[in-house]
């Protein structure tokens, strides 16, 4: 438990490389102890090392295959590394496992709707804009259903579903 302190107190010190370190003792020490995971995955994201981030919450994953934080965190990885039908499997796949989770919901939504953008088009012969309908409608959905469930992230769901409304 000291050396997780310490890869806390590392960090707090801008010293992310240190940290992480001291994590991956802590992983082969404790490897039941799934914080650390989550940590180091976030860690090594932070040091733009994505592959690796990857790989540490899949080993997670092997040990807590059901768990909607190692989901979110995939997910969220692989949003970051570009792959976001992956992504969104697992940030859909974290929704599921905690439904009430509004967090999830918004993670979902801010996928989808990333996706719509990236596959909007404009056709100058027609002179109008294209994009995947079937994208923007799932973020609204799942927009939705993070307000719908309250909380800390309603708002900011409802803003970025009003910009969303507007981008058709």
């Amino acid at each position: 438990w000291v050396l997780y302190a310490f890869g806390m107190t590392q960090t707090a010190l801008s010293r992310p490389a240190d940290a992480v370190a001291s994590w991956e003792r802590v992983r082969q020490g404790v490897p039941d102890f799934e914080p650390v995971y989550m940590d180091l995955a976030d860690t090594y994201a932070h040091l733009g090392n994505l592959t690796q981030a990857l790989a540490v919450v899949r080993e997670a994953e092997k040990r807590w295959p059901q768990s909607p934080d190692v989901q979110s965190a995939i997910g969220v990885i692989h949003v970051r590394r570009g792959a976001l039908d992956e992504g969104i499997r697992a940030l859909e796949k974290a929704a599921a496992l905690n439904e009430k989770d509004p967090l999830a919901h918004l993670n979902v939504a801010r996928a989808y709707a990333l996706k719509y953008h990236q596959g909007r088009r404009y056709i100058s012969s027609q002179r109008r804009w294209i994009a995947p309908e079937g994208d923007r409608q799932k973020a609204l959905e799942a927009f939705k259903r993070c307000i719908g469930l309250g909380g800390p992230y309603a708002r900011q769901a409802a803003e970025e579903m009003s910009l969303l409304e507007w981008s058709k």
